[in-house]
C-alpha cells in the first residue's frame, strides 16, 4: 500500500495540502491504490475530502481507526434521539442561530443543541449544570455519530477530551492543563484497544507514531510511506518496527539562507528529518536545484527525486498552444 502521511487538512488549503490533493487526483485518474493518512481529529474531514473527489475508502484518519469508524453507515442524530436525564423540558427553536435551546420548566438552561440547517440533524450539544455553567460539549461527526466530548472545569477551562466508538465506548482520552489565561495544552493521552490493552502517551506525536507503526504492520507487503507534513511523523519514520520504503517530502525551502545552502541553518521543520536522512529511502523535492543542494550537503542520503509541485490538467493540455 502507498500511504500519504499528513497531520490535517486545513479549511484554507496550504501549499502542501494543494500538492497532496493534486497527487491524489492523479492517482485516482491512473487508478493507483493509495491511502491518505491524517493525524488530527476533524468533525467534517470526510465531507471536505469527498468534495475534492476523494472517497472514504481512500481516507484513514487516526481517530477514525481507533474509534472503529472506518466502514460504517451514516446514522444522523436528531433532537428526539438525545437524552438529558430530565423530564418536562422545554425546547425553543432559534432558527437564526441554527440551534435548539433546552430549558427546565423554571427556564434554567439545560443545553444548546446545534444543528445543520438543511434537516436539523445534530452537530454538537453544549451541556450546562443547574447553576448555568457549561460543563461539556458533545460533537457529532458528519456521519451522525457522537464522536467526541470536551469536559470543562468550573472556571470554563478545557479539562479533557474523550473519543467514542459508534456504540459509545470511550477509547481515547486527552488531558489538558492551562498554560496561561487563554490557552491550554495536552499533557497526556490514553488509548484503549479493542482487546482491552491500554497505552499511555505524553504527546499526540507519540500516539501518531504508534498509529503509523500499526497501519504499516496491517499489510504484509512492503509498503511505501510518503511523509508530507514533516513535523507530524518525522521521528516515527526513523523508528518503524516493520521496514518500508519511506519518502521524505520537502515542500518548502530547507535552509534559512538559500544563497548558502551548504552551511546555512536548516529550516526547523525539516531539521530532524534531514539530520536523520539516512533512515529515509528517498527525498522528494520540487526543483533540480534543491535536489542538488540536499544531495551535496547530506552524503548519507540514499536517493533523491525531483517532482514539480504543479501540473497541467488534461483539459488544459488538450487546448491549442
Amino acid at each position: 500500500m502507498i500511504f500519504f502521511v499528513n497531520d490535517t487538512l486545513l479549511d484554507k488549503k496550504s501549499g502542501i495540502d494543494q500538492a497532496v490533493i493534486k497527487r491524489m487526483q492523479l492517482f485516482e485518474r491512473q487508478n493507483i491504490a493509495y491511502t491518505y493518512v491524517t493525524r488530527d481529529w476533524s468533525q467534517d474531514l470526510h465531507h471536505q475530502l469527498n468534495a475534492l473527489g476523494v472517497s472514504d475508502r481512500r481516507l484513514l484518519n487516526m481517530f477514525d481507526y481507533y474509534q472503529q469508524m472506518i466502514d460504517i453507515q451514516p446514522n444522523k442524530t436528531f433532537l428526539p434521539d438525545l437524552d438529558f436525564g430530565l423530564k418536562n423540558l422545554r425546547y425553543i427553536d432559534e432558527q437564526n442561530e441554527d440551534r435548539f435551546i433546552v430549558q427546565r420548566n423554571d427556564e434554567r438552561l439545560v443545553a444548546r443543541v446545534n444543528y445543520q440547517k438543511e434537516d436539523q440533524h445534530v452537530t454538537s450539544v453544549e451541556r450546562f449544570d443547574s447553576a448555568g455553567n457549561l460543563y461539556a460539549i458533545d460533537f457529532y461527526n458528519q456521519r451522525g455519530f457522537k464522536s467526541m466530548t470536551q469536559w470543562y472545569t468550573i472556571d470554563h477551562q478545557l479539562q479533557s477530551e474523550v473519543w467514542y466508538t459508534p456504540e459509545g465506548l470511550d477509547v481515547l482520552h486527552a488531558t489538558y492543563r492551562q498554560t496561561n489565561q487563554e490557552t491550554v495544552e495536552a499533557i497526556g493521552w490514553l488509548l484503549t484497544t479493542p482487546n482491552g490493552q491500554v497505552y499511555q502517551f505524553a504527546t499526540i506525536t507519540a500516539l501518531f507514531e504508534h498509529f503509523v507503526n500499526a497501519i504499516n504492520e496491517l499489510y504484509p507487503e512492503f509498503n511505501t510511506l510518503i511523509l508530507d507534513s514533516v513535523t507530524s511523523a518525522d521521528a516515527a519514520f526513523t523508528r518503524l518496527r516493520k521496514p518500508a520504503y519511506t519518502v521524505l517530502g520537502v515542500h518548502n525551502v530547507h535552509v534559512t539562507d538559500t544563497q548558502e545552502p551548504a552551511t546555512a541553518l536548516l529550516n526547523e521543520n525539516y531539521e530532524y528529518a534531514l539530520l536523520n536522512v539516512a533512515h529515509f529511502s528517498n527525498v522528494l523535492t520540487t526543483t533540480p536545484k534543491q535536489t542538488a543542494d540536499i544531495v551535496a550537503r547530506f552524503p548519507d542520503i540514499k536517493a533523491a527525486t525531483t517532482i514539480p509541485a504543479g501540473y497541467v490538467t488534461n483539459e488544459q493540455h488538450q487546448r491549442p498552444q
